[in-house]
């Protein structure tokens, strides 16, 4: 299977074919902001990152949900909810599937609907995995995000950082756990964009070394102190895994609500909660992780929100 995109059609080809509205870009931009002010506490709120573990063609599908999510930032002050659209999925198994992106029949697609839902709601968010994407797809998301088999270097995430200075971006942990080399790469951002730049933000996704509840519970604990709350907190993928119900550290929809579960039990009792969660959730079938249902999601991050918007007040 392809990990990567095909040469055909460029990426200035796709650009012309679709591209950002003057309105678009203006929301994009509008959003980014709120989510930078958000993560940085020049504004109260709360940020939600809910959608499918990768796109897929069912386009009726993720056009409703990423409207739901929006309506839902609507009613909210202080919300902020992107909408998790993966174009590409880096795999443990490289013989995987890596995404609609790297197929020639769903390349196109899966462009056409990230700008689709970049212009009508500016909420799209998604990984950024190798330096293509930040040609192809970065200007149209309000949220980008460094995966953990991407903490090796500095050279991704900086080229990231300068190319779009507005763009917050999502620093995941190492695939162990850790968040040393995460803290390293939020500092360079900060260093590469100074004052006037969008801020990067630690994401805690867990990892081999919180294989358990109680494992996970200290290292997202020690990831809540280390950067005074500055975390958006995934449920999936390592989170999800140390939860399972039959404890062998395996990725189940039941482990990813436990784990969004243990999130807010640790808000109400100690009041030590994220600046914000990310959860895998849609109704389209998915061709790689488990998902949970949107309105589980939905629900958490409300929640959390309420609990936040308390906690500031």
């Amino acid at each position: 299977m392809p990990q990567y995109a095909p040469e055909l059609p460029a990426t200035q080809t796709l650009h012309d074919q679709y591209p950002l509205s003057e309105q678009g870009r203006a929301q994009i931009y509008e959003n980014r902001a709120q989510l930078g002010a958000i993560i940085t506490d020049s504004q109260p709120g709360f940020i939600g990152i809910i959608g499918p573990c990768a796109m897929t063609p069912h386009r009726d599908v993720i056009a409703k949900e990423g409207s739901q999510l929006y309506q839902a930032t609507e009613q909210h002050a202080g919300l902020y909810i992107a909408h998790r659209t993966p174009f590409w999925k880096p795999r443990t198994n490289p013989a995987d599937w890596h995404g609609m992106e790297t197929e020639p029949d769903t390349v196109e697609l899966a462009f056409q609907t990230i700008s689709a839902q970049a212009n009508q709601q500016g909420n799209v968010a998604a990984e950024i995995g190798n330096h293509g994407h930040i040609a192809r797809y970065a200007s149209y998301l309000v949220f980008g995000w460094n995966g953990s088999r991407n903490t090796g270097g500095h050279e991704l995430v900086d080229r990231l950082a300068a190319a779009e200075p507005t763009l917050p971006i999502g620093i995941k942990n190492a695939m162990d756990g850790s968040i040393d080399v995460a803290l390293q790469h939020i500092a360079h951002v900060a260093d590469i964009r100074g004052h006037a730049g969008a801020p990067a933000v630690l994401i805690y996704r867990g990892g081999t070394k919180a294989q358990t509840p109680d494992t996970w519970e200290y290292h997202y604990r020690d990831a809540l102190e280390k950067t005074e709350g500055k975390v958006v907190v995934d449920t999936a993928h390592g989170g999800e895994m140390a939860f399972d119900p039959n404890g062998a550290y395996k990725k189940t929809p039941e482990g990813q609500v436990a784990c969004m579960e243990r999130v807010i039990e640790l808000a109400i009792k100690y009041g030590e909660m994220p600046v914000g969660m990310m959860v895998e959730a849609s109704h389209a079938p998915s061709p790689t992780d488990p998902v949970i249902a949107p309105e589980i999601a939905l629900g958490g991050v409300l929640r959390l929100y309420h609990l936040r918007m308390r906690h500031i007040q």
